[in-house]
């Protein structure tokens, strides 16, 4: 086959476009983010510890390791308003067991907690934030490498249709 510049553009369109999906699969299957990065309190123990890096209009979970158990945990306003709800999910997170959440706080407030192993709040907000930037990073890779594929492939057809009819055209003008 005679590769001309155009049949190689489109072979290098598609060559790309396949890269593109190949990258696509494998960061897929990669777990990137960590419950640990999330952090913004973390311990067994707190009497009377004031925190403010808390914002009305995000969520925030709350997480022990497996095999503790709290005696009890209070987040609660100036105001006595408690922003702690126990809920049993049982969900497992990088190790972590989610046994509640704040919501709707308005800090600074005071967080009291007992508790037989480690216990973090994390910020659910930024981290679904995060999760949510790579799975589009994954869609436009897969996406790109599609149309790059196509566009690729369909270049390459379309000069190589156009080198054969070349070619006939060559035959029968020698014949």
């Amino acid at each position: 086959m005679n590769w001309t510049k155009p049949l190689l553009f489109g072979a290098i369109i598609a060559g790309l476009g396949l890269l593109l999906l190949i990258s696509a699969g494998t960061s897929a299957g990669q777990d990137e983010l960590h419950i640990e990065d999330y952090v913004l309190w973390q311990g067994t123990f707190a009497e009377d510890i004031v925190l403010s890096d808390f914002h009305e209009d995000n969520e925030y979970k709350v997480y022990i390791k497996p095999g503790g158990e709290y005696q009890s945990l209070n987040f609660e306003s100036s105001s006595g308003e408690q922003y702690f709800r126990a809920e049993n999910f049982g969900n497992k997170d990088d190790g972590w067991i989610e046994i509640g959440f704040i919501e709707m706080a308005q800090c600074p407030c005071t967080l009291n907690l007992n508790a037989s192993n480690e216990v973090i709040i994390v910020d659910s907000n930024q981290k679904s934030e995060d999760s949510g930037a790579m799975v589009d990073s994954f869609f436009l890779s897969y996406a790109s490498g599609c149309c790059l594929i196509g566009i690729g492939s369909l270049v390459f057809i379309i000069e190589s249709i156009r080198t054969k009819e070349k070619s006939q055209e060559v035959e029968i003008i020698q014949h």
